[in-house]
Formats: structure tokens, sequence, C-alpha cells
């Protein structure tokens, strides 16, 4: 099943809070302190996460509303 199949929002949230845990909370963040001094990595790692988890909850949603229109 492809990820933009899952229609359960439980397994939504648990999805979420591993992408928070791999790449909000990597370094320098995990073992920094405030205030964080983020990198390059970190900027490039969190905008492609925040740009593939928006594609992903369109594509949710989409199948959501298509689901629910038939």
């Amino acid at each position: 099943m492809t990820l933009a199949a899952e229609a359960d929002p439980s397994k939504w949230f648990e999805e979420s809070q591993k992408v928070a845990i791999d790449f909000v909370y990597a370094e320098p963040v995990k073992s920094g302190t405030a205030p964080y001094q983020l990198d390059r990595t970190y900027e490039t790692n969190a905008l492609a996460t925040s740009r593939t988890q928006a594609a992903l909850a369109g594509a949710r949603l989409a199948n959501l509303i298509t689901a629910a229109l038939k």
C-alpha cells in the first residue's frame, strides 16, 4: 500500500511523530541547547521533508474526498 492510500488518521499521527523525531529533532537540535544554530543541511532536509509531507497530506485528502463522493 502506498502512503497516500492510508485513510486512518491515527496512522497519520504515528507517521508524523516519526518524521518529527527523525527530521525535526535531528542534529543540531537533538543534542544542542536553545537557541539552536541550524545549518544548511538541517534547513535543506527540513524543507524537503515539509514539501513531502504537504504533498502526502494533499493526496490523502484527495483520496478521502473521492471516496466520500462515490
